[in-house]
């Protein structure tokens, strides 16, 4: 009958998958992971954005929450990746990954179940706003402390060679996955959606989250060496710091989330209460169309830094900068201004898509296999402490600018906006940073771009050569040629 075997199709995709030795992994266990893992990031997307964004400002702005409130509470997942050390220190003196994954993110996915309710049976003071942001902090510490032991897990499972490919398929369907539920979500919420709302989609973005590690059950893992002598968390946190190639990644990511999150930890208040857009309009915009950007330039931003010399380093040097650029024209977005914030977020999805990639290549490619762990754990500290001091320092001006307006010229000087006008001169600042991420043998910007250009077909690294990578094959009297 088609309903058992439906069911012990589930079971067996459900089955939990030992660790294994990485001479030991099949190429058939190897690729129903990283379909697994797809699939898992899919939800995924749909978690961590349904936990942040507009939904999470809406409903504490319903609770009392003030501008410098709300920048607390967009800076608290930056705040959290404390834990991330802390889980690395771990993952190094047990060589456990796939476990600590599955036992520490799970209470960080089920608080969601208790969040929103809190508000609903309780009343609406700053003693019920401390309590419910101190879970959602919980959440958060949970979500850091499992954070390195996935990407460690995971960077052992993905070939170097096809990187650049997964990453971008990775984002290309999560992107497709995350656009259908926001709008189908955004719908649900609806202009001024009462509280019973906020209760009921949190509570699902709680069993989402929790299914998500479920399916990390079905994912092989790789066992990992522990160290004949264990570290200590002291030399886990320095270790990084004092590779030369790694710093400027670290020095260089502080500085622009810093300044980014000047005028983005407002971003959603910002389209809620001054461009005036329904949760419906913003889970298109945010969502929608800037995933739909993501979703078209992943696979090719993939096989772009798989195939051109130093190619994530390109790229991310691209996104940066595009990223930069993005954030002066939401200065001059008036309110209900349609096509200006549809312009605006697909210039972010190509420019934010391409850095996320990209960097998250420059990750791998820059820290040692055996020690992808607490590189990765530091960065995330040290930039997520960047993050986390630009929300507040953004609502702490925002509060402090309460009842401005005006204008001079294109530009709209309100309180929310004009944080973006000091978030584009600190993006710009932080870009004199770039040129220092390189590896010792790296030759100058202006070199790549030269060869970029160059009509020879043989040279990996020209606009020819390139191009043949993104065309279909020649098909000639049935068969495929290059």
């Amino acid at each position: 009958m088609p309903v058992p075997r439906v069911l012990r199709d589930l079971v067996e995709f459900f089955r939990y998958r030992p660790s294994v030795l990485p001479g030991d992994l099949t190429p058939a266990d190897r690729q129903d992971s990283l379909r697994k893992l797809i699939m898992a990031w899919c939800l995924g997307t749909v978690f961590f954005e349904g936990i942040s964004g507009a939904p999470l400002v809406g409903m504490f702005r319903r609770l009392g929450a003030t501008p410098f409130w709300i920048g607390l509470l967009v800076a608290i997942p930056s705040f959290a990746t404390i834990a991330q050390p802390i889980g690395s220190y771990f993952v190094a003196r047990t060589g456990s990954r796939k476990r600590m994954l599955i036992r520490t993110a799970i209470p960080g996915r089920l608080i969601w179940l208790v969040i929103p309710t809190l508000g609903f049976f309780f009343p609406h003071n700053y003693f019920v706003l401390a309590l419910m942001f101190s879970l959602v902090l919980f959440s958060r510490l949970t979500i850091g402390f499992a954070s390195p032991a996935w990407f460690s897990w995971v960077s052992d499972l993905v070939p170097e060679d096809e990187r650049g490919t997964f990453w971008g398929s990775r984002q290309m369907w999560a992107r497709i996955f995350g656009i259908s539920a926001a709008i189908v979500l955004g719908w649900f919420l609806g202009k001024e959606p009462p509280y019973y709302k906020f209760i009921v989609y949190f509570c699902l973005m709680g069993f989402i989250g929790w299914l998500e590690i479920f399916i990390h059950r079905g994912v092989m893992g790789i066992r990992v060496p522990v160290r004949q002598e264990p570290p200590t968390l002291a030399s886990l946190m320095l270790r990084p710091l004092k590779d030369s190639r790694f710093r400027p990644i670290i020095m260089f990511t502080f500085s622009i989330n810093f300044a980014t999150q000047i005028g983005g930890g407002m971003f959603s208040l910002m389209l809620l209460e001054e461009i005036k857009l329904t949760y419906l309009e913003i889970s298109v915009f945010q969502v929608g169309i800037l995933g739909l950007v993501t979703v078209l330039s992943s696979r090719y931003v993939g096989r772009v830094i798989d195939n051109l010399r130093e190619g994530a380093r390109l790229v991310f040097y691209f996104g940066a900068i595009v990223t930069s650029i993005q954030a002066l024209p939401w200065t001059m977005i008036g309110e209900r201004a349609i096509l200006g914030v549809a312009g605006t977020v697909v210039l972010g999805g190509i420019g934010w898509g391409a850095y996320h990639i990209a960097l998250t290549g420059l990750l791998m490619g820059y820290s040692p296999r055996e020690a992808r762990a607490e590189y990765s754990a530091m960065y995330a500290v040290i930039s997520g402490f960047g993050s986390a001091m630009g929300a507040i320092a953004g609502g702490s001006i925002a509060e402090a600018l309460q009842g401005m307006w005006y204008t001079w010229g294109p530009f709209i000087f309100s309180p929310l906006r004009t944080l973006y006008l000091i978030s584009f001169g600190g993006r710009f600042m932080a870009l004199m940073l770039l040129p220092l991420i390189r590896e010792p043998e790296s030759v100058p910007l202006g070199v790549y771009v030269r060869q970029l250009l160059s009509l020879n077909p043989f040279d990996r690294d020209t606009y020819v050569y390139i191009k043949r990578k993104f065309s279909p094959p020649v098909r000639n009297n049935g068969s495929e040629q290059e």
